[in-house]
């Protein structure tokens, strides 16, 4: 299978746009999946921690055993999307413990957004996921702020 960060650098060379559909709600990856599938196209489908904590997609692992029972190496790969060190109530997030987890279930790239910090710690945050993410092979995301 190849890698996320070969296919996004393949589109970028070839001026073309990977679509990202997030999943709220578990019982979106299927269509998703098979309307992406149909397109014959390639897609990431993600999950932010937003959307287990105040919509029902419940957690990476279930997220991820949804997505394998639909999954299609060929078009899509499941990406950990913004997990913050300081989420939208202002509460400090255990980050790492859920990037940690999303990446031993074998999630295919992560994202920390650490855009609540100062610059500092934001670089510092980023600077320890990208290393459990490189380690496990995988591309990571960060969030730089506004």
């Amino acid at each position: 299978m190849q890698g996320t960060a070969d296919i996004v650098n393949h589109a970028v060379q070839a001026g073309v746009v990977i679509p990202a559909f997030n999943v709220p709600y578990l019982p979106m990856i299927k269509p998703v999946i098979r309307a992406v599938v149909d397109q014959d196209c390639f897609a990431l489908i993600e999950v932010a921690r937003l959307e287990w904590i105040k919509f029902e997609a419940q957690g990476p692992a279930a997220v991820m055993e949804e997505f394998m029972k639909w999954n299609e190496p060929d078009y899509v790969r499941i990406h950990l999307d913004h997990v913050p060190v300081i989420d939208e109530d202002n509460q400090r997030v255990d980050f790492l413990a859920i990037i940690r987890e999303a990446i031993e279930l074998g999630y295919h790239s992560v994202m920390v957004d650490g855009s609540r910090l100062d610059l500092e710690g934001n670089i510092n945050a980023t600077r320890q996921v990208v290393g459990m993410a490189h380690q496990a092979g995988i591309p990571c995301e960060a969030e730089l702020g506004a």
